[in-house]
């Protein structure tokens, strides 16, 4: 099965995301968009199959799997959207903007039965 893959936000974590995904067959990260038309252009030329959605409703729709690499100030919004339309989430760290921020984000996740994770490979270690 193949799943169809969403990245919201094109940056650093969105392209390194798109490029690793890519390798793998489970995987169709076909549906990106990011705000920003120079980031869409370079993850295009990176990834010639990846087509660049008008707008993150649109990514978000087409997908099976939301990963969101977006500011933090945004994520709240398209991750509520994906949850709500039973779709699995794959998100950036740090949840919020604040503590209390992160923790309402965090209950109100808690609402829906649907797979949720958060991406931590770049977490720093305590030494």
């Amino acid at each position: 099965m193949t799943t169809n893959v969403a990245i919201i936000g094109l940056g650093i974590m969105g392209t390194r995301m798109l490029q690793h995904m890519r390798k793998h067959q489970e995987f169709n990260p076909n549906y990106l968009w990011d705000p920003n038309p120079i980031a869409c252009k370079k993850a295009t030329k990176q990834d010639s199959e990846t087509k660049i959605m008008k707008n993150a409703d649109e990514a978000i729709e087409k997908a099976d799997l939301v990963y969101l690499a977006c500011p933090p100030t945004v994520r709240e919004k398209y991750a509520l959207k994906t949850v709500e339309m039973g779709k699995a989430l794959f998100i950036e760290k740090p949840f919020g903007v604040n503590i209390q921020d992160s923790k309402n984000f965090i209950e109100k996740l808690q609402n829906y039965d649907v797979p949720i994770a958060v991406n931590f490979t770049q977490a720093a270690g305590i030494a």
